[in-house]
């Protein structure tokens, strides 16, 4: 008998089996995407502290009275005084975008609906969340 096309029967486990794929494959992609950007936020926290050291460190050698006051111009282009591409705010609540709530204080969005809130000390240099937040603690691992 010459075979020139599938089976209902075939067909219907060809879905079968790519469906049960897609179930164990789709959550397994989301988390990693979740990583991903978890470990995007990370780096930026480490390059604004970096920024931070870097800058002061110019005052401390110039031996200037005056100090880092605040990190950026504006609140459109953050931290634009210690990083060379500034980060662009966005208050659309995405996963790793950030936002400038007041003068030195930023917040962070690391899901939907969680976000948190860096703050600047200029008198220490400090570039610090609330440790008493489990999220401000995944970040700054």
């Amino acid at each position: 008998m010459n075979k020139k096309s599938f089976s209902l029967l075939e067909i219907i486990f060809a879905i079968s089996l790519i469906g049960i794929l897609l179930t164990v494959a789709i959550p397994k992609f989301q988390n990693s995407m979740k990583k991903t950007y978890l470990a995007d936020i990370q780096t930026h926290i480490l390059l604004i502290r970096e920024g931070i050291v870097r800058e002061s460190n110019k005052f401390i050698l110039a031996n200037s009275s005056t100090n880092l006051e605040t990190l950026d111009e504006d609140s459109t282009y953050l931290f634009s005084k210690v990083l060379q591409t500034p980060i662009i705010a966005s208050s659309d609540h995405t996963i790793g975008s950030w936002e400038k709530t007041t003068a030195n204080e930023y917040k962070v969005h690391i899901s939907d609906d969680t976000s948190v809130i860096f703050s600047y000390d200029p008198s220490t240099y400090s570039f610090e969340c609330d440790w008493n937040d489990i999220n401000c603690r995944k970040l700054s691992q």
